[in-house]
C-alpha cells in the first residue's frame, strides 16, 4: 500500500493496539473504521474528565485534494468529523479505511472527550432530574395524604 498523499509505501505497525499504516513521509496514518471508537477512547481517556463541556475545538487545517484509498484504491470520500467541518477526514465506503493527516486524530480525540463529557452530563442531569420528579411526587402524596387524615402541616 502506499500513502494517498506521497505515493512511498507504508509501514505497517499499531495505532493504540490496533492495527495501522504509517506513512514516514507525511506522518499520515491508515486506520480502520471499526477500531476509530476504540483509538479515539484510548486517546482521550485522561482528558476525558477533565475537558470543559464548552472547550471550543480548533480547526485542523484540511490538506485538500481528493485521495484515492490505499486498499482498493477508489476515490476516497470526504467529510467532517462528527459533523462538524474542525476535522475533515477522508474515509473509503468500499474498505471501511480512514485516511487521518497528522492533528486531525488529536483534535477528534478532543471531541471525543468533549462529546462524552457532555453525554455523562446530561446522564447526570436527567437521574436528577428523575430524582426530583420522584421526591416531588412523594411530597405531594404525604401532603395530600395529611390533608385528607385533617392534619395541618406547619
Amino acid at each position: 500500500m502506499k500513502c494517498p498523499r506521497c505515493d512511498i509505501p507504508l509501514q505497517n505497525g499499531t495505532y493504540e493496539n490496533k492495527k495501522a499504516h504509517l506513512c514516514s513521509q507525511c506522518n499520515g496514518v491508515l486506520i480502520w473504521q471499526r477500531d476509530l471508537i476504540t483509538i479515539l477512547s484510548r486517546l482521550s481517556h485522561d482528558i476525558a474528565n477533565e475537558i470543559s463541556l464548552d472547550y471550543e475545538i480548533d480547526c485542523v487545517e484540511d490538506r485538500g485534494g481528493n485521495l484515492n484509498c490505499p486498499i482498493c484504491r477508489k476515490a476516497m470520500d470526504r467529510h467532517g468529523y462528527m459533523g462538524s467541518n474542525k476535522v475533515i477526514i477522508d474515509t473509503c465506503s468500499d474498505c471501511w479505511a480512514i485516511w487521518v493527516d497528522p492533528l486531525e486524530l488529536g483534535q477528534m480525540s478532543l471531541m471525543h472527550a468533549r462529546t462524552m463529557r457532555r453525554a455523562e452530563h446530561r446522564r447526570r442531569l436527567a437521574k436528577q432530574t428523575s430524582v426530583d420528579i420522584v421526591t416531588a411526587h412523594m411530597v405531594s402524596k404525604a401532603i395530600q395524604r395529611a390533608f385528607l387524615l385533617g392534619y395541618i402541616l406547619g
